[in-house]
């Protein structure tokens, strides 16, 4: 299984006129557990990119109806490495029932902080990061 990432409640905050999980709040537990995701921490080996990520795309799939007061543990994982993209899995999981409440896939590229342009992922840090690979881990 893929290491967790976040862990929390829901919030009565969190939630709309009917008692359940707001969509966009599923979306911003899942980008507040990116740092706790294998990632790169400096950039490129030789200081000629500061390296970073950008999502580009979201597909969030809500599956059950959380509801304030519930607990939730997000799964994260990459699953796909391209040239210069990433594909990355989110399961925010009830940890009572073992139930899945959301799912999320994002597609991110490696992104140069100073050109402010998408740019191949390093292969040193490709390398590294194929070694965490789950691609079982697909929604």
């Amino acid at each position: 299984p893929a290491p967790i990432s976040g862990a929390g409640a829901i919030g009565a905050e969190e939630c709309d006129a009917f008692g359940r999980l707001r969509p966009e709040i599923a979306i911003g537990r899942v980008s507040d557990s990116m740092p706790h995701m294998p990632r790169l921490r400096s950039g490129d080996e030789s200081g000629d990119i500061d390296l970073g990520g950008v999502a580009l795309e979201y597909r969030l799939v809500l599956r059950q109806t959380p509801r304030a007061g519930d607990l939730f543990h997000l799964h994260s994982g990459i699953v796909e490495i391209g040239a210069k993209h990433r594909r990355l899995v989110h399961w925010m999981l009830d940890p009572v029932s073992g139930g899945a409440w959301a799912s999320a896939e994002v597609i991110a590229v490696s992104f140069d902080r100073r050109t402010r342009k998408v740019v191949p992922l390093p292969e040193h840090a490709r390398s590294a990061l194929e070694q965490g690979l789950i691609p079982d881990m697909a929604v």
